[in-house]
């Protein structure tokens, strides 16, 4: 068993996060999934009876900016009436390739093996950014060559897509994304057995392509995915006015692009759905912990840390595992838990069994959650970032569900 910090908050794989959400609605159209659906309480009676379901995916929105946006009237606020604003949990690591992957797969990062930002592919000998799909540090000479290193993108993951799921049982699913990243190895990864993928420019035809969408099939799934938050968080933070007139702005759009001009078909039996893969916390220049200021440790690692700056995965040198363990409970103990990786997987950290094949060796020997907005650093330039996620603070952690009949 492990223990974690009291201000933490543990994901939720049995009914109230992120894969519960997707679950359910692999579930409520007829397919198979072992996962658990969300608690009753929190989506059923909206889902009863709903042929069409719109799922928008807002990255690194948190539950409370979300319900701030919300107080605000107007916009999205408009589907309270006849709708809620529940919480949900993202997965850990709370970081878009393994949380959207989570989202698109219906089970959590230890059971579909995509568990960090960087990653160890032992398979491939690399070190790898799971964003651009390249060898780590090797992203200016362009995005995806682990494709053509032999990574198929239809195989990659143990577990099958929601969309995978949907199209076994006739339920085709719609996938609506930026179009910079349509054709993307991870878009290809996350969005295997989707019906269509369209790419779009912005919130302008965003929801007029939804809306076609949605007019063409009476029965289905519709995905679409908004990342210019998470952009916006990074650039100047979680607590930014750049935030708050994004979330402002997408509501405006959302209300008189796509609610004001649905015609009473697209409306009928349809559920609108918006969460998120997970949120973020701001990122304070005192809280960087680098890993040059510990030349010990360094001694003790085989490699550079993989996952995320907020939570960081330590891959040891053969015998040292004590050693590091020592080190980083002594020196960084305030800033981070110090976890055995095996004790965090074997504990449900993760995720429940069971796991991918090479989960274990994905997430190294040790890993370092950020308490109080710490990062862990070992890259040759400092983080210049205003936000950060990755780990298990609520500000990462919690997510919102918006849910309304249209």
């Amino acid at each position: 068993m492990i223990t974690l910090p009291a201000e933490f908050v543990t994901p939720s794989y049995d009914g109230r996060g992120i894969t519960n959400l997707s679950a359910s609605l692999v579930r409520h159209f007829g397919g198979a999934i072992a996962t658990p659906g969300l608690d009753a309480d929190l989506l059923d009676d909206l889902l009863a009876g709903a042929q069409r379901v719109v799922l928008l995916v807002v990255d690194a929105v948190g539950h409370d900016s979300l319900a701030n946006a919300l107080a605000e009237g107007g916009g999205l606020a408009r589907l309270l009436p006849s709708g809620r604003l529940g919480e949900l949990t993202s997965v850990f690591p709370s970081t878009t390739t393994a949380a959207l992957t989570s989202l698109w797969t219906g089970v959590s990062p230890a059971e579909h093996g995509l568990l960090g930002y960087r990653q160890w592919l032992g398979e491939y000998g690399v070190r790898a950014n799971m964003i651009s799909f390249c060898p780590d540090g090797f992203e200016k000479h362009g995005r995806d060559q682990l494709l053509s290193g032999g990574l198929d993108p239809d195989t990659f993951l143990a577990v099958s897509s929601v969309a995978q799921r949907l199209s076994a049982v006739g339920v085709p699913t719609h996938n609506l994304i930026y179009g910079a990243f349509a054709k993307s190895g991870l878009s290809r990864l996350q969005a295997r057995g989707v019906a269509e993928t369209r790419g779009f420019v912005g919130l302008a035809d965003l929801w007029p392509l939804l809306r076609a969408q949605m007019a063409s099939c009476a029965r289905g799934l519709f995905v679409a995915y908004w990342h210019v938050a998470d952009d916006l968080q990074h650039a100047y933070g979680p607590s930014s006015e750049a935030l708050e007139t994004e979330l402002d702005l997408l509501g405006r759009a959302f209300e008189r692009a796509f609610l004001d001009r649905l015609t009473p078909a697209e409306a009928r039996d349809t559920l609108f759905l918006l969460t998120s893969d997970h949120g973020q916390m701001a990122a304070r220049p005192e809280r960087v912990v680098r890993l040059t200021e510990h030349p010990e440790l360094a001694q003790l690692l085989a490699m550079p840390s993989t996952g995320d700056s907020r939570a960081a995965y330590l891959h040891c040198r053969q015998g040292c595992v004590a050693e590091a363990t020592a080190y980083c409970r002594e020196h960084l103990g305030e800033a981070f838990a110090v976890l055995d990786s095996s004790e965090a997987l074997a504990s449900g950290l993760f995720g429940p069994l069971p796991h991918a094949p090479r989960a274990a060796q994905r997430v190294g020997d040790l890993v370092l959650c950020g308490r109080g907005g710490y990062l862990y650093w070992d890259r040759p330039r400092d983080p210049d970032s205003l936000g950060r996620h990755g780990g298990l603070a609520p500000e990462e952690q919690r997510v919102p569900l918006l849910a309304a009949r249209l």
